[in-house]
């Protein structure tokens, strides 16, 4: 035997041999409970595992469209079942089957009979047509579908198509008697592209249907405007509305915002005129977050607008406490909510409890302020001046101190005069 058939007997044993023993590497021994899908007969053989160990939780290793790959078994997929029903689709002659039940197959389409076995197709919805008429279906829609047919929905709902896909929604007949309160703004621009409502009932909350742009809209409605401000609205509120709008409340009330949501409630500028009797009590705590009230009005039965530490609130008055003579000095633009007294009484002498930059502090009064007059002169004015005001008069200046016009405005500086230097 020559060298050139020996090699040639060689080769065809090695080629006889080695797949032999590749098919002998023995399979994966664990086995778990269930059955795979039906295998197709046209299949691949891209393997993505051996063995039912390869796969997680439940899952098999099965055959598939690409080889072996992981697949849960059909005793679990049985129990799911997707809303509508097959087509009716003409041929016969089992190829393969893609699919064993509904859960094979992806997004909404059914496990269905075919002309090559079983695949997955796009459901047709039910013979059933309940009475009434969709809302406009948008232009712009998705394909995520929660039903397919009228028999889907509960009572007289039907089937329409909505901005995710198709969902269970009331007929327009029905919808049309829902009207919310308010108007529909005023948009600018025509053209309409889209209706994403048809009437009130098909939008959330307090929006209204109103015409668009592009078509329809769900938009918030205006309302009408009566004279008056609302309270000062409270910034940890809650959105429980029992109003919308000013047209909603009775005589001069408006719809503001309240603890609870928008309610009715009387406009400041009448509020501003009533007054109740007693004092508010003394409330220790500083920091303002939010005001409860404007005014006693606010209030209900005998409850007063009073500084509280949170701000204003509520309370229950004081019995009236002595009330000196004089007036306060004006209320800064500017002020802190300190609380470093609350009624004269707490102040010594003839110095009233009045609103100051850093607060409610005792303060002389106006009479007082002009009674004050410290000896000595002030300097000289310079010939340009600012406008800050940090004293109104002597009495605002510690020790020796005067109340004159400095290049700042009027600040406390010392005197002019004999025994006394120059500032």
């Amino acid at each position: 035997m020559d060298i050139s058939t020996m090699l040639s007997t060689y080769l065809t044993l090695c080629a006889l041999v080695i797949p032999a023993a590749q098919s002998s590497k023995p399979a994966s021994e664990i086995e778990k409970p269930g059955t795979c899908p039906p295998a197709p007969i046209l299949k691949h053989y891209k393997h993505y595992c051996l063995g039912d160990d390869e796969c997680e939780g439940s899952m098999k290793c099965c055959y598939a469209h690409d080889g072996r790959d992981c697949r849960e078994p059909v005793e679990k997929l049985s129990k799911i079942e997707k809303p509508g029903k097959c087509p009716a689709v003409p041929g016969t002659g089992r190829w393969f089957d893609y699919c064993a039940t509904d859960a094979n197959c992806p997004r909404s389409l059914k496990c269905c009979p075919y002309k090559s076995g079983h695949d997955c197709l796009e459901p047709v919805p039910s013979e059933i047509e309940k009475p009434g008429t969709c809302p406009p279906a948008p232009i712009l829609k998705h394909y995520k579908h929660y039903c397919l047919g009228d028999d889907e929905c509960e009572g007289s709902m039907k089937c329409c198509y909505a901005h995710d896909g198709r969902d269970c929604r009331e007929p327009v007949e029905k919808l049309s008697k829902i009207e919310k309160p308010g108007k529909c703004p005023a948009v600018p621009g025509t053209g309409s592209w889209f209706d994403y409502c048809a009437t009130d009932a098909n939008c959330p909350r307090s929006l209204k249907c109103c015409p668009y742009k592009s078509g329809h809209d769900c938009l918030e409605p205006v309302q009408i405007e009566k004279p008056g401000t609302c309270p000062p609205a409270p910034i940890l509120k809650h959105y429980k509305d029992y109003c919308l709008g000013d047209d909603e409340c009775e005589g001069s009330m408006k719809c503001c915002y309240a603890h609870d949501g928008r309610d009715c409630r009387e406009p400041v500028e009448k509020l501003s005129k009533i007054e109740k009797p007693g004092k508010c009590p003394a409330v220790p705590g500083t920091d303002s977050w939010f005001d409860y009230c404007a005014t006693d009005a606010n209030c209900p039965r005998s409850l007063k607008c009073c500084p509280y530490k949170s701000g204003h609130d509520c309370l229950e008055p004081v019995p009236s406490e002595i009330e000196k003579p004089g007036t306060c000095p004006p209320v800064p633009n500017i002020k802190h909510y300190d609380l470093y007294c609350l009624r004269d009484d707490e102040c010594e002498g003839s110095m009233k409890c009045c609103y100051t930059h850093v607060g409610r502090n005792c303060a002389v009064t106006e009479e007082e302020r002009a009674k004050v007059e410290k000896p000595g002169s002030c300097p000289p004015e310079p010939l340009a001046y600012g406008n800050k005001t940090l004293c109104r008069s002597d009495a605002d200046c510690r020790g020796p101190s005067k109340c004159c016009l400095a290049k700042v405005g009027y600040k406390c500086l010392k005197p002019v005069g004999e025994g006394s230097s120059k500032n």
